[in-house]
C-alpha cells in the first residue's frame, strides 16, 4: 500500500494491483502468496533455520513432539520480544496458521489441537471444509497423485461463489491475452471469446480453472470449437488443438515465472476431462505426447 497525507487524514492507494488480483483469482493463489510470504518474513526475521531443522528432523525420521513445542516455544519468545503482543494465547492461535502452511508445502507434520498432527499436512486440511482424511484412512498411505488431485477437489458446484469464480476466471484471461491462443487459419479477427475446453456442463468442477480456458476468435469458438454453433457439442479434434497450444500457453507462462497457471492443475483438467490418470510429474513434452495417443484411440 501507498499512503499519503492529506491534512489530517491518511489516505492509501494499491501499490500492486497485479499481485492483489493474483490472491484473489483462487484460493491456490491465496495460498502460494502465503507461503512464499511466510519464508520471507521467517528468513529475515531470523526463524527461519529453525522451520528448516523441524523439516529435516521430519525427513531423517527422528522428528517428536518435544521438537513441535521447542519450535513452537522459540516462536512465541520471538513474537513477544520483537512486537506488541505480550501474552501467549493468541501467538498459540497463530502458530498453527503459520506452520500449517509450512508443513503443507513441505509435506510435514502440522499442527492440529495444539498438538503435533500423526500424519503429514495436506492443502485439504487448510481448508474449513474439508473432507475428513481420517474418515478416509489414507494418511500413512496417501500418494503425491492422490494428494494433488484431492486438493483440487475444494470448489462446491453449483453455488453462487463457484459462479463468481468462473466469471473472475474468463475475466483474467481475457486481460492476459490480446489475440488468439491458437494461431490457425481461423484466427485472424478479433479474439472475443473465452472457451471452455472440457465444456462446462459436463465438467462445472472445471470451469473456473485458467488451465480449462482458451481464448478464441468467434469463428474459431463456433464452427471449430463447437461444430455448426452447437455450443452443446465438441469438436473432438479440436478440443486436441486447443489441449495443445493451452500446454505449449501454460509452459510459456511458468517459465516467464507467472503464477497463473500450475502444470498439477492442467494435468488435473486433461484427467478429469478424459478420466485418465496421467502422471503430475510428466512434463509438457510428455503431456503433449499423451494427449495425441489419447485423442487417436478416440
Amino acid at each position: 500500500m501507498d499512503i499519503e497525507k492529506r491534512g489530517a487524514k491518511n489516505f492509501y492507494k494499491i501499490a500492486n494491483l497485479s499481485v492483489l488480483e493474483y490472491i484473489s483469482l483462487k484460493d491456490r493463489n491465496a495460498y502460494n502468496f502465503l507461503y512464499q510470504y511466510f519464508v520471507k518474513v521467517l528468513s529475515d526475521s531470523g526463524l527461519f533455520k529453525f522451520f528448516e531443522s523441524y523439516k529435516n528432523k521430519y525427513e531423517n525420521g527422528n522428528l517428536t513432539q518435544l521438537d513441535f513445542e521447542n519450535l513452537q516455544s522459540r516462536f512465541i519468545k520471538f513474537i513477544i520480544g520483537n512486537t506488541a503482543i505480550n501474552g501467549e494465547v493468541e501467538i498459540r492461535r497463530i502458530y498453527p496458521k503459520l506452520l500449517n502452511v509450512f508443513a503443507c508445502e513441505n509435506n510435514l507434520p502440522g499442527s492440529v489441537k495444539g498438538r503435533m498432527s500423526e500424519n503429514q499436512f495436506y492443502y485439504t486440511d487448510l481448508m474449513y471444509n474439508r473432507k475428513n482424511w481420517r474418515d478416509l484412512s489414507k494418511d500413512k498411505t496417501i500418494s503425491r497423485q492422490e494428494s494433488i488431485t484431492e486438493s483440487e477437489q475444494n470448489i462446491v458446484e453449483g453455488t453462487a461463489f463457484n459462479a463468481y469464480l468462473v466469471q473472475k476466471a474468463i475475466n483474467q484471461i481475457k486481460k492476459m491475452y490480446t489475440e488468439s491462443e491458437i494461431k490457425d487459419q481461423w484466427s485472424n479477427g478479433d479474439a472475443t471469446q473465452v472457451h471452455h475446453i472440457f465444456p462446462k456442463s459436463k465438467f462445472p468442477q472445471l470451469a473456473h480453472y485458467l488451465e480449462n480456458l482458451i481464448k478464441l476468435t468467434a469463428t474459431q469458438h463456433y464452427t471449430k470449437a463447437h461444430p455448426n454453433n452447437k455450443t452443446d457439442a465438441i469438436n473432438a479434434d479440436y478440443q486436441l488443438v486447443c489441449l495443445l497450444a493451452k500446454s505449449d500457453n501454460i509452459e510459456k507462462s511458468l517459465n516467464r515465472n507467472e503464477l497463473y497457471y500450475r502444470k498439477e492443475s492442467f494435468i488435473y483438467c486433461i484427467n478429469t476431462g478424459l478420466s485418465k490418470e496421467l502422471n503430475f510429474d510428466l512434463t509438457f513434452r510428455q503431456i503433449k505426447t499423451e494427449l495425441a495417443t489419447i485423442y487417436n484411440d478416440l
